[in-house]
């Protein structure tokens, strides 16, 4: 149990010292994010908390990348 309690002390250490220095790696290929994911991940972790998104403001912003999506998409023939 101490052993574990240290290994996960150890990676909670470096996942908050890459977060003070902005190291952010996001996962590629198949498990990859959006760009807009990411970009709402960064936000959340802005370090100034006057340029920080909130919850609210990734909200919104989400909502307007699924209707600007929705706007590209080619008009479907209706009952298609």
């Amino acid at each position: 149990m101490v052993v574990y309690s240290y290994s996960l002390l150890c990676i909670l250490s470096q996942v908050f010292a890459n977060i003070l220095n902005l190291n952010l790696e996001f996962p590629e290929g198949e498990e990859s994010l959006s760009s807009e994911a990411e970009g709402s991940v960064r936000a959340l972790l802005c370090l100034d908390q006057e340029k920080r998104a909130g919850l609210r403001e990734i909200q919104v912003r989400n909502k307007a990348n699924v209707m600007l999506e929705a706007i590209n998409q080619p008009a479907q023939p209706c009952g298609v």
